[in-house]
């Protein structure tokens, strides 16, 4: 919880800047400051072990109704395969997409954006299917 506002907060002020700053007659982005700084902090140790938990929530009208859909996500690094939980929810989601224009299953062409992906019930099924398999589940709600 916070994650996304400290980001805003960080990105508002400068730190995911491109352009470089002169500070004390020396030429810096923004950018490589801000990735030597935090990426030390967040780096796992050896034997330390990675959690994502993460909630969708798309609210909206359905059949004219009021609805709330949530799509719950609880993953921990996998002993077995050792590969950590975020490696796990992002990198296979991102294979579980190309894995679909391999297939010929994405009929769009050149930038798909993720938002596009999302929209396509057929997509959303497959990409969550391919999840699966990979014993990452998400667990769906549906709340009228």
């Amino acid at each position: 919880k916070g994650h996304a506002e400290l980001m805003e907060i960080l990105r508002e002020s400068g730190f995911f800047s491109q352009k470089s700053i002169e500070i004390h007659g020396q030429f810096i982005k923004p950018i490589d400051l801000t990735s030597a700084l935090l990426f030390e902090r967040w780096k796992l140790n050896p034997g330390e072990v990675d959690y994502t938990i993460m909630r969708i929530q798309v609210k909206g009208l359905k059949d004219g109704k009021p609805t709330s859909i949530f799509y719950d996500l609880v993953d921990e690094y996998d002993p077995l395969e050792k590969i950590h939980s975020m490696a796990r929810t992002t990198g296979f989601a991102a294979t579980a997409v190309a894995d679909l224009i391999l297939k010929n299953k994405i009929d769009q062409y050149g930038v798909v954006p993720p938002e596009e992906i999302g929209k396509n019930e057929e997509y959303v099924t497959a990409v969550l299917e391919y999840l699966k398999q990979r014993n990452i589940n998400y667990k769906l709600n549906v709340v009228c």
